[in-house]
């Protein structure tokens, strides 16, 4: 999943399982939710 410069403000991502997940440059917010999903391999960069 690549989300590089996307923009994922208020996104809800709890439970989702991301395999090789890149968001580089990715902008997100205090109301984007992780809650208890899989980020292994995930790259966050300048997010």
């Amino acid at each position: 999943v690549n989300f590089s410069e996307a923009d994922i403000t208020g996104c809800d991502f709890s439970l989702c399982e991301f395999e090789d997940c890149h968001l580089e440059g990715a902008v997100i917010s205090p109301e984007t939710t992780f809650n208890n999903a899989d980020l292994r391999g995930a790259t966050f960069v300048g997010s």
